[in-house]
């Protein structure tokens, strides 16, 4: 029945495992024995080792010395990376294959000699690229010394090798033939790999000894020394200019100088015109006002008032004169005395209106001048500033090029510098050679213990995933079965107690009870 196994009990649990015990005893004795025949038809690999120590010499350049922060831990990684580099290289996998081939030692093959012969080499690579990338890949390189190594350094070539595929004698002897072309293998990358050493270091030395004998560095140095003095002397020549020369490079963020300067006159410039504007705007005002033939028709422009306190209160006392004059007219004659001085009064207002507007046109007219000439010497300044600015433009486009040719001599000196650094370095490990001994040499892998497969550990892997397997079939297999198989099944689904349930009973049983 279709049911969720976390309600089972132990009992139904029994039942489940019992009913489908032989189709799990199936699943667990095929993939065990499928797993067992696999691990014995498999081919044996065997692993020989080379054990290797090298020993640094001390340095014999005085300026050589470990950059900060390097452990002896970082220069050993260092020193066993660069060494599994050259045993893993194609010139040393080719020549070791080529004498597996032959069936000889690299020592005893006659054809080989200082330097190696790359186009041999190269031609065998094209010929077999197939064997030379598994070899790549069945060889590596660790170093058993560990951090706390010191003065030596350790590291071991392992070379894995399968058998071919053989059966009865063909695989024993295939086995054997196998564990003795792991041994052969590694020796011979061993030899290789010293050979190959030995050669990298005395081509190191030489184009050392050739690079110090060129001393480029001096040429580097000489150059750097000349464009250091180049820009001293155009420094020299700028004087008080540097400081602004500098700032239009980028180098200085001046606020003052020839360019913070044009843009303050430029703003005032500007500020003038718009100034010049308004009064020149305000002074045809003020003309078109005082040409009218009768005072009382001038109207006072609203920016005079604004600005001319006297004109604001001669303005005032026009209302009250005006009304007074009202109040006099209707009652009295031309004549009265009173309304004659009130029309005086008025009319003399209106003149002082004239008068004083008079005064503000030749003011405007005045301050108009005076913003003229500012302008004007404004105006000056800024074109012999803008000149200037041409000038100086040049001069630090021609500084900012003597600063990049101090620049790129700089660089060319370091890195000559790093380079005669190495050279030394070279030079020193030719006087007194790293050197590369034999702690032990290639082992032969017991043919009757190969390395992989382990059978008795696929044996157990394949003992567990049987068990798992088989569970998971009797669980979902129980999971899509829909028929009633127990008292407890047909309580739970039909929803009706059980009264009595009768065993099978075997008819063995039977007849014993008769």
């Amino acid at each position: 029945m279709a049911e969720t196994y976390t309600t089972r009990t132990l009992r139904e649990i029994v039942r489940i495992v019992a009913s489908r015990f032989l189709g799990m005893l199936i699943i667990l004795a095929v993939i065990v024995g499928g797993v067992t025949a696999a691990s014995f038809m498999a081919p044996k690999w065997y692993r020989s080792e080379v054990q290797l120590e090298g020993s640094p010499t001390q340095s014999a350049n005085p300026l050589e010395s470990r950059p900060t922060g390097a452990s002896l831990a970082s220069e050993q990684s260092l020193f066993v990376q660069t060494q599994s580099a050259i045993i893993k290289s194609n010139p040393v996998l080719a020549t070791a294959l080529m004498c597996l081939e032959k069936g000889i030692t690299l020592e005893a093959d006659p054809e080989f000699k200082l330097p190696f012969d790359m186009k041999k080499i190269n031609a065998y690579i094209s010929e077999n690229p197939k064997e030379v990338r598994k070899l790549y890949g069945r060889v590596s390189v660790e170093t058993p010394g560990g951090p706390d190594a010191t003065f030596t350094k350790t590291f071991k070539i392992r070379v894995d090798w399968p058998e071919n595929s053989g059966f009865g004698d063909a695989a024993a002897n295939a086995r054997e033939l196998a564990a003795v072309q792991s041994k052969e293998l590694a020796h011979n990358i061993m030899a290789a790999y010293l050979a190959r050493f030995t050669e990298l270091e005395e081509t190191r030395a030489t184009a050392a000894h050739a690079y110090l004998s060129a001393a480029p560095i001096k040429t580097a140095k000489k150059r750097l020394a000349e464009a250091n003095h180049a820009q001293a002397e155009y420094a020299k020549k700028l004087g008080a200019d540097l400081a602004f020369v500098a700032s239009i490079n980028g180098e200085q963020g001046l606020d003052s100088g020839p360019a913070a300067q044009v843009q303050i006159l430029e703003k005032g410039i500007n500020l003038a015109d718009a100034e010049l504007a308004r009064l020149q705007a305000l002074k045809k005002a003020i003309a078109g006002e005082l040409a009218k033939s009768d005072a009382a028709d001038i109207a006072v422009p609203d920016e005079v008032i604004k600005d001319n306190s006297a004109m604001t209160v001669l303005q005032q006392s026009l209302p009250g004169i005006k009304l007074k004059l009202n109040a006099l007219e209707p009652k009295y004659k031309d004549s009265y005395e009173p309304l004659k001085v009130c029309k005086a009064e008025l009319a003399a207002g209106y003149d002082d209106i004239r008068a004083e507007l008079a005064k503000q046109e030749d003011r405007t007219t005045t301050t108009i001048a005076m913003l003229e000439a500012a302008k004007a010497e404004a105006t000056t300044k800024l074109t012999e500033l803008q000149k200037r600015l041409e000038i100086l433009g040049g001069q630090a486009t021609a500084y900012s090029q003597l600063q990049e040719e101090v620049r790129e001599a700089r660089k060319n000196y370091n890195d000559e510098y790093d380079r005669v650094l190495e050279a030394q370095r070279a030079m020193g490990s030719a006087s007194s050679p790293r050197l590369i001994s034999v702690l032990s040499d290639a082992t032969l892998p017991d043919s009757a213990d190969p390395r992989r497969p382990i059978v008795w550990l696929n044996i157990l892997i394949a003992i567990i995933a049987g068990f798992v397997l088989a569970f998971i079939y009797a669980f979902i297999s129980d999971h899509f079965d829909h028929t009633i198989k127990s008292v407890d099944d047909a309580e739970r689904y039909l929803g009706t107690p059980v009264l009595a349930s009768v065993p099978k009973i075997s008819g063995r049983i039977i007849g014993k009870n008769r």
